[in-house]
């Protein structure tokens, strides 16, 4: 299946998310998994488009989102492995995505995946990410939950999300290989990241502004002077 094909088939499945309540179970077929958005979560529909971003959701203060990213690597996955992790590092501190504050491999739906803790100050405003990563059939999974008004660590609506992450068929498990797309796969989640927290911030100004327009437009009116 070609890029075209998959991105048409990804933004009607966005469409039709659009048409339906939160907090049930959001299936994409042509990625072959599905999550469970927190119940009140919209989709973001004012991004620009990024190579693998599937969909992104936030709450209605969009300050917490989440982003999924899946795409097929160049060669084969291979293992989630130390090495492979170091290179994705490279990649995604290479693309503006922040340094990783902590790590460590977890399960995911039965198979190796990874979680990692990091953030980043960007426009003078502190995000903080917390990413699921696994490999398997050639095509990574990424799921970023991130948050601007606290640590995504303790975001238990972050977390469940994360956590809700399933195949819709059972893939086997991947081949060691000693070819790896890491690096590539690092870099954009990182520009993702950067692109989604950009937009936020932008929006956050320009409600601001307005504002404060309107708010010298309308200047309160002074109290009558004492008789």
């Amino acid at each position: 299946m070609n890029w075209i094909k998959l991105s048409t088939s990804i933004l009607l499945a966005i469409f039709a998310l659009a048409q339906t309540g939160f907090g049930q179970e959001q299936q994409f077929p042509e990625c072959n998994f599905a999550i469970t958005p927190p119940e009140g979560w919209i989709v973001r529909t004012d991004l620009p488009p990024q190579k693998g971003m599937v969909a992104v959701f936030s709450n209605t203060q969009r300050t917490r989102l989440l982003t999924m990213v899946s795409m097929p690597e160049k060669k084969d996955s291979g293992i989630l492995d130390e090495r492979y992790m170091a290179n994705f590092e490279k990649g995604l501190e290479n693309s503006g995505g922040g340094p990783q504050i902590s790590g460590k491999f977890i399960e995911v739906q039965g198979l190796k995946g990874y979680e990692r803790l990091g953030g980043f100050v960007k426009g003078g405003k502190q995000l903080s990410s917390l990413t699921h990563l696994v490999l398997v059939n050639g095509r990574s999974y990424c799921l970023i939950g991130m948050r601007t008004d606290g640590d995504a660590n303790n975001a238990m609506d972050i977390q469940a999300c994360l956590a809700s992450f399933r195949f819709l068929t059972p893939p086997e498990p991947p081949k060691p290989s000693a070819q790896s797309a890491a690096f590539q796969v690092g870099y954009i989640v990182g520009r993702s990241m950067l692109v989604i927290f950009g937009v936020t911030i932008v929006a956050g100004i320009i409600v601001g502004t307005l504002r404060g327009r309107k708010s010298r437009r309308n200047p309160a009116t002074p109290p009558p002077p004492p008789h």
